[in-house]
């Protein structure tokens, strides 16, 4: 360590060793040396040994060691897992990871910190190497690191069974993890002003909306939710054992028919476990009203005919269009007329003169494809590229009366077109014209069970946009009519979307993986020198 000064150098072999600042490379010298100790294991192993580099354990000592460098009263660091002990003049703090973004923190006392560095004493941690064993597969790796502003030495282990050593040092883990402590969130260091208004480990916070005083939040009940699953589960556990035991040689109509059943059943109960809530000084008021604007809950009105979420995009001033795997309907006045047999999902796009609706139907034999539906005529218009196979309808525009779809690949399991592979066009519903849509489109098909808040000027509404490879968002004013974004707050390392967020008077609500936060819209940015674990 005295030949690495101010460089917190870490000490302690991993299962190999790799340069700091040059390319790792591979040796056909190496593998015939050490072979001639142990050829079966050397030569079985090397290739894997190289491609296990421990990625996510430098990168973690990296972030750590710029920590302890630029944080002149940590004095030291204790790290294992998401567990770190972070070491001052005064105290011992103690914290472990939630995710990425979030930890959990509280000061140890004296006893418990004594208890944590005499077990390692008592192990005689300064004495221990690596712990390596012949495993390829399941082979867990982890590492206790304790690093000072010196330097310091990691203890690795790749094994398929922890070595006595870190099951206790788990155990002590855990048992710190009990008493009460403080979440909190990365950011803070970065961005001054995050609010946490509600976490709770059972409610789990779903979306925002906000209205003046009015302020309400959506809630899922994940204990609730737990006991429908298990409630579906075994329903169609019992169901399956039932067609099983009448099978008879052309039973897969029957099979159809149950699987149908209990996907009706599910999609029935999806939101049992959802509810509104008014959220008044800082906390929850009592049940309120699903908020009009906000159908996260697709409402049920005794049509015959069920909504869906982002129902709103195929509504009119008179009517409303639905879509099942029955057929495509017109429902006005309260009741429904069928227009069209087939299958087609929902949710369809109705232009706001009612003439054309856009939707996806399953052609048999064929797979899905994009159409147009003139709704005076009835008749119906493929819409076609050879580019890509598949479209999807995504949402209309009314500063420029085109339709944005997605032209993609269809085999991405997820529904969400922004995770998916292809590209977004503008479709004319009254000729059929498509063109590559320029400028940003992400917060148009962000849309689900709501449309994009209006930031109250014409064509502008607020959005968020994430990104996923410097894991952060951006929030700001998105313009319908130009397509452009202009941001004007940057949350790093956490991601959500325009569909998680509502602004009200310079204020960001945002859910966060459960959570309501708040953010100023336009917070003061924390220096380096003042980031601490405080």
């Amino acid at each position: 360590l005295s030949m690495h000064p101010n460089e917190a150098k870490i000490l302690g072999a991993r299962k190999l060793f790799i340069p700091d600042d040059a390319p790792v490379t591979g040796s056909s010298f190496l593998p015939a040396l050490f072979s001639t100790l142990n050829e079966s294991n050397f030569i079985q192993n090397y290739y894997y040994l190289f491609i296990n580099s421990n990625g996510e354990l430098a990168a973690s000592e990296k972030i750590l060691q710029r920590e302890i460098k630029a944080t002149q009263e940590l004095l030291g660091i204790y790290a294992y897992d998401d567990n770190f002990i972070r070491i001052y003049k005064d105290r011992a703090v103690f914290s472990w990871q939630t995710d990425k973004a979030r930890y959990h923190e509280r000061a140890l006392s004296k006893e418990e910190f004594d208890g944590f560095k005499n077990y390692l004493a008592a192990e005689r941690v300064n004495e221990m190497t690596q712990f390596v064993s012949q495993c390829r597969e399941e082979c867990e790796e982890k590492e206790l690191l304790m690093l000072g502003r010196n330097g310091g030495r990691r203890i690795f282990v790749a094994a398929t069974k922890l070595p006595r050593f870190f099951v206790g040092l788990e155990k002590i883990l855990t048992n710190l993890r009990e008493p009460t402590a403080k979440l909190r969130y990365a950011l803070e260091k970065d961005v001054a002003g995050l609010e946490i208004l509600l976490a709770d480990d059972n409610l789990q916070a779903e979306a925002v909306w906000k209205n003046g005083v009015d302020f309400r939040v959506l809630l899922s009940d994940k204990i609730r939710g737990e006991q429908i699953d298990e409630e579906l589960e075994k329903l169609d556990a019992a169901e399956n054992a039932k067609a099983e035991s009448n099978a008879e040689e052309d039973d897969q109509k029957d099979g159809e028919n149950v699987w149908e059943k209990q996907q009706e059943r599910r999609a029935q109960r999806e939101f049992e476990s959802f509810v509104w809530y008014k959220f008044s000084e800082n906390k929850l008021a009592g049940l309120t009203d699903q908020p009009k604007q906000a159908e996260y809950i697709p409402p049920s009105d005794g049509t015959g005919v069920a909504t869906v979420s982002g129902q709103w995009k195929a509504r009119t001033a008179t009517f409303e269009i639905r879509a099942d795997g029955e057929g495509l309907y017109k429902i006005a006045g309260g009741r429904s007329l069928k227009i069209h047999d087939g299958y087609y999902e929902a949710p369809v796009i109705v232009t706001p003169n009612g003439r054309w609706a856009i939707a996806k139907k399953h052609v048999e034999d064929e797979g899905p494809e994009l159409v147009r539906v003139n709704l005076s005529t009835k008749k119906e218009f493929p819409i076609e590229n050879e580019q890509y196979p598949r479209f999807e309808p995504v949402a209309y525009l009314s500063t420029i009366n085109k339709i944005l779809i997605f032209g993609g690949y269809g085999y991405e399991e997820t529904e969400d077109t922004t995770q998916k592979r292809g590209e977004y066009f503008l479709l004319d519903a009254e000729t059929g014209a498509i063109t590559k849509a320029k400028g940003e489109v992400l917060p148009l098909a962000q849309q689900t069970f709501r449309p994009l808040q209006s930031n109250g000027k014409p064509d502008e509404f607020w959005a968020a946009i994430p990104d996923a490879a410097k894991n952060e968002t951006n929030v700001g004013v998105y313009n319908a009519r130009t397509l452009g974004f202009k941001s004007m707050l940057k949350i790093p390392q956490i991601q959500f979307n325009s569909m998680k967020m509502w602004i009200d008077a310079d204020v960001v609500y945002f859910v966060y993986e459960g959570h309501l936060l708040s953010l100023p819209l336009q917070p003061k940015t924390i220096s380096p020198t003042a980031n601490n674990t405080d």
